[in-house]
């Protein structure tokens, strides 16, 4: 994606990866390294074998809480609907 984040006026509801970046002011490289060592809280939705997309609706909710790590994201979102980890 050419664009940067300043001449995007409407983020889609799902991200890919270059849009995620780009939305979090980040290179792709260091998005893929915040992935793998658990440190991007919200989780990658597969469609198909090589097309993750993330919600942008949970990644401001992540934004907004801190961005905790992945572990602390996700029990904090357990504990948010009540269930158990």
């Amino acid at each position: 994606m050419s664009d940067t984040p300043a001449t995007i006026t409407a983020w889609p509801a799902l991200l890919d990866r270059e849009t995620l970046a780009a939305y979090l002011s980040v290179s792709a490289t260091t998005l893929n390294q915040l992935r793998n060592s658990g440190r991007l809280g919200p989780r990658e939705h597969e469609f198909g074998k090589r097309c993750p997309r993330w919600s942008r609706v949970e990644v401001d909710q992540w934004i907004a809480a801190g961005c905790p790590n992945r572990a602390q994201w996700v029990a904090q979102r357990v504990k948010a609907i009540g269930g158990a980890a």
